[in-house]
């Protein structure tokens, strides 16, 4: 079956995040960015310290025990939550879900959007992320018989099976988008053009950025 949906191009991934969550309740999953918790926090770094500038509360859960740490010594309010594992309810006061750069690494995708619509206040939107099956570098990386992962991904989307993934969950579409990571102006020629042709042709960009709700 083809489809054909509205595709927008963001620009900067944090940027985009951060534009959601100001002046609004927060919670964030993934909130460590583990193992990078300590390089990035030292610097202030982490989307998590970011969030925690512009929006009016923020909460945070991370898998790992070691970054929850960290991040609940240097005052932030976090837990310990497997999401694919775990039964949890959010504080009824949230009204974003940031769900960034985790579907990709899940061994149940399913079961942990069924616990996250489940555990989620009904008003709430969720915000998530992950790297787009159709960024162009890809088609480039397969004409020369090479795959750029992070050893920890476990899957790989497209725009239409991310949002497939969320609607069998009971969610439905609200936006979807494409945007690039944050290099500050860096990275390798071949990400600066490929950013500068997404922004014309959306379905190309690197990271998939989607907004959710409850249907």
């Amino acid at each position: 079956m083809i489809y054909r949906r509205r595709i927008d191009y963001l620009g900067a991934r944090s940027s985009a995040i951060l534009d959601f969550c100001r002046d609004k309740v927060v919670f964030h999953f993934g909130a460590a960015d583990w193992p990078d918790t300590l390089g990035k926090g030292a610097k202030g770094n982490l989307l998590h310290q970011k969030l925690s500038e512009i929006s009016s509360k923020l909460y945070g859960a991370d898998l790992e025990p070691a970054g929850v740490q960290w991040l609940a010594q240097n005052g932030y309010e976090v837990s310990r939550i497997d999401i694919c594992r775990d039964d949890f309810h959010l504080p009824s006061d949230v009204q974003v879900v940031i769900f960034g750069e985790i579907i990709e690494h899940l061994d149940d995708v399913g079961a942990a959007l069924w616990r996250l619509h489940k555990g989620m206040p009904d008003a709430a939107k969720i915000v998530t992320t992950t790297p787009n099956a159709f960024y162009g570098q890809n088609f480039f990386n397969g004409v020369m018989g090479v795959e750029n992962q992070h050893p920890d991904h476990v899957c790989l989307f497209s725009p239409v099976t991310l949002v497939s993934s969320f609607e069998r969950a009971g969610f439905k579409c609200e936006q979807l988008a494409t945007c690039k990571l944050d290099r500050g102006g860096k990275g390798k020629i071949s990400q600066r053009f490929w950013s500068a042709a997404a922004s014309f042709f959306p379905s190309l960009g690197e990271t998939i950025y989607a907004v959710f709700s409850k249907k």
